[in-house]
C-alpha cells in the first residue's frame, strides 16, 4: 500500500512544468538560493535526516537517499518562489489559517488522529517540521489561483496562469542549486522527475514524491 499525500495537502508544491531560468553555481556551504536567500547545506542536512529518521520508522519503509534530498531541496526553493509571490501579490497568511488548514486535513484524512497524519506525509516526502511551510505553501497558490486567473472555471487554464506567474518570478530572482545537488530542470521545476512517494511500504520500493498543485 502507497501511502499518498493528504488531500488537503496535495497543492503543495511540485509545479510541474513550470519553466525557471538556468542556474548558477552559489557559494560554498550553500545548496540552493533564490534571490538573496539561500538554503544551506547544513539546513538541507538536517531537514533530510529529519525525514529519515520518520520515513525508516514506518513499518516496511525503504530509503533513498538521494531522491529524498532532491525532494527536499525542490520543495525548499518552491517554498521561496511562492512566499515572493506573495510578497509581490499582497497575500497574507495568518498563523490561524495555517492551523486550520492543517486541523482539516488531519481530520479529513487521517480520522483526527495527528500522528496518524504525521507518518503519511513523511512517507510522501515532507517532515513534520515544515508540515506548517507546506500548509502556507497550499494557501498562497490557493490565492494566487484567485487572483491571477479570476472567475476562471477550467482548472487547467487555472493551474497554468500560476505557473506562468511562478515562472516569472523565479527569473526576476534567479535560482541558484550548487552542483553537487544536481541542475534544476526547466521542465519538472525540479533536480529531478520522480515518482509519486519516498516509501512504499511492503513492496522494498523506494520513491520520492512528486505531488501535483490542485487541479492539475
Amino acid at each position: 500500500m502507497k501511502l499518498r499525500r493528504p488531500a488537503a495537502l496535495v497543492a503543495i508544491p511540485l509545479l510541474a512544468g513550470l519553466a525557471l531560468a538556468a542556474c548558477s553555481t552559489p557559494s560554498a556551504g550553500t545548496a540552493a538560493s533564490v534571490g538573496g536567500t539561500s538554503i544551506s547545506v547544513s539546513e538541507l542536512s538536517t531537514t533530510v535526516d529529519e525525514l529519515k529518521t520518520q520515513v525508516t520508522a514506518l513499518k516496511g519503509a525503504s530509503w533513498d537517499d538521494e531522491k529524498a534530498t532532491s525532494r527536499v531541496l525542490t520543495d525548499n526553493v518552491t517554498y521561496l518562489l511562492l512566499d515572493e509571490a506573495a510578497r509581490r501579490q499582497n497575500i497574507t497568511v495568518t498563523q490561524g489559517e495555517i492551523d486550520k488548514l492543517i486541523g482539516d486535513a488531519v481530520a479529513a484524512n487521517a480520522g483526527g488522529d495527528r500522528a496518524k497524519f504525521v507518518e503519511n506525509l513523511a512517507a510522501s516526502g515532507t517532515p513534520e517540521s515544515q508540515i506548517p511551510q507546506a500548509a502556507r505553501a497550499v494557501i498562497i497558490k490557493t490565492a494566487l489561483e484567485k487572483k491571477l486567473a479570476p472567475g476562471e472555471t477550467d482548472a487547467v487554464k487555472v493551474d497554468a496562469a500560476v505557473k506562468a506567474y511562478l515562472t516569472e518570478v523565479a527569473d526576476d530572482l534567479g535560482v541558484d542549486i550548487a552542483p553537487r545537488f544536481g541542475k534544476w530542470d526547466t521542465e519538472t521545476a525540479g533536480l529531478a522527475d520522480p515518482p509519486n512517494d519516498l516509501s512504499t511500504p511492503g513492496d522494498g520500493a523506494s520513491t520520492s514524491a512528486s505531488p501535483q498543485p490542485s487541479g492539475s
